[in-house]
């Protein structure tokens, strides 16, 4: 690998502005120059001799965007090896590749990258290869694989605890090795906030750019402009944190208290599952989740789910076989979207229509509300927006109303789906509810 110094560093920089300027003349890009690196984002990115590059901050940032452009733009350049870690990994879907796919597509490079069906991207010109993988599961192994890697990319950092760092860091051997850091801020004793920030262990080392919505030139130009305004207009202190990448500090204003855990054979006492599907956009994650309503403890238990964001029709199918049992199974989910549904049932999946209407959203999260939620810990989405979905709240007089917030509520909305038969007191499985 060629190293990235200083003069190297410049060159690069300025050969792919310049490449990038001119496949936005020739409308091969798609995006502006600005959104393929933000300024102070490659400030960063490019910068030469620094072993940790962190860029922390808010929804819609383009954090992810940069660094992926980065990636695939210095494979192009040098033969590397890259890592893109996160904290689990239980399927190709949960990783960081869909992000380096749209980055490869974006700069106009298809034709010199292969993609695996599994979890490699090469380089045919280059050499490089970029592979993923979760960090804490089979740690020692993992370690292991991660010699002679010259980038290491963790996305969602927030959540990797400080011991699973004590794991990589030390992998991180290679002359001009570097490890870029994404993630939205949520507790100052997080692993990299501890780690990197301030007065962290490696802080000395680290250079980290705070970014902003205003980073992103596009951001107004799609729904995440809505979807800010309505959250600062529900909730002040949820829109400073999502958005603005400011800590969680209002943590009562939480709509569940969930447990994590996993529940054996003997704790469901032969009750069936149920699936709940709720179908997202282009900026939002399409959720399937199963579960099982226990009626016997009051206990609602979330088993599994998968989710992906900007899902296409062509996925859908291989998201929902990861969460059901059969294509039998009955998914409850919003059928309002009829050509997609009358795709989805062609190839034999079972999908029943959940019942919707004013109030139903409340109602439903009251009645979840009165059973104790657990969460299986592969189940990160539902574990994410549990933390993120919250009341409203009057910002003149701090009061909380009785009315969630719009948005975070995706698993919510496929969790309530899946108990919809159980919060109308039908038969679910050997159990009946009244």
């Amino acid at each position: 690998m060629a190293l990235l110094t200083p003069s190297r560093a410049e060159r690069l920089s300025r050969t792919i502005h310049q490449e990038a300027s001119q496949l936005v003349a020739h409308g091969q890009a798609g995006l502006s120059l600005p959104v393929i690196f933000p300024r102070n984002h490659a400030q960063v990115l490019f910068a030469p001799g620094v072993p940790f590059k962190a860029l922390k901050g808010g929804r819609g940032t383009a954090k992810s965007t940069s660094a992926a452009s980065y990636i695939i733009l210095r494979m192009d350049a040098d033969n590397v090896r890259v890592a893109c870690l996160r904290r689990f990994q239980n399927s190709i879907r949960q990783s960081s590749k869909r992000s380096l796919e749209k980055a490869i597509e974006r700069l106009g490079l298809s034709h010199r990258f292969h993609v695996t069906k599994k979890n490699e991207i090469y380089n045919k010109v280059t050499g490089s290869e970029a592979f993923f993988g979760g960090i804490e599961r089979n740690t020692d192994d993992m370690a292991r694989g991660l010699e002679d890697v010259d980038i290491f990319y963790i996305d969602e950092a927030h959540s990797v605890a400080i011991a699973s760092f004590s794991v990589i860091i030390p992998t991180i051997r290679k002359s001009g090795a570097e490890l870029i850091l994404c993630w939205n801020p949520r507790d100052p004793e997080d692993g990299p906030d501890k780690l990197f920030l301030a007065n962290g262990l490696y802080a000395g080392e680290t250079l980290v750019h705070h970014a902003e919505i205003e980073d992103n030139p596009y951001f107004f130009q799609g729904q995440m402009g809505n979807s800010m305004r309505l959250m600062k207009a529900q909730n002040h202190d949820l829109y400073l944190h999502v958005w603005r990448g400011h800590y969680d500090t209002k943590r009562g204003d939480r709509i569940f208290d969930i447990t994590i855990g996993a529940l054996g054979h003997n704790a469901l006492g032969g009750v069936e599952p149920v699936y709940g599907m709720d179908l997202g956009y282009v900026d939002d994650p399409t959720v399937v989740v199963k579960c099982y309503v226990l009626e016997h403890s009051k206990t609602i238990y979330v088993a599994k789910s998968a989710h992906e964001y900007g899902c296409e029709a062509d996925d859908l199918p291989g998201l929902i076989d990861e969460v059901i049992d059969d294509r039998g199974d009955a998914v409850i989910c919003d059928t309002n979207e009829q050509r997609t549904t009358a795709a989805l049932t062609r190839k034999g999946f079972n999908l029943i229509n959940a019942e919707k209407g004013p109030g139903s959203v409340v109602a439903g999260v009251r009645w979840l509300r009165g059973y104790q939620i657990v969460v299986h810990p592969d189940c990160e989405l539902v574990r994410e927006e549990a933390r993120l979905y919250k009341w409203q709240v009057d910002r003149a007089t701090g009061k909380r109303k009785d009315v969630p917030v719009k948005g975070n509520d995706h698993t919510w909305d496929a969790i309530r789906y899946a108990t919809q038969a159980a919060q109308a007191g039908e038969a679910v499985g050997e159990t009946f509810l009244w």
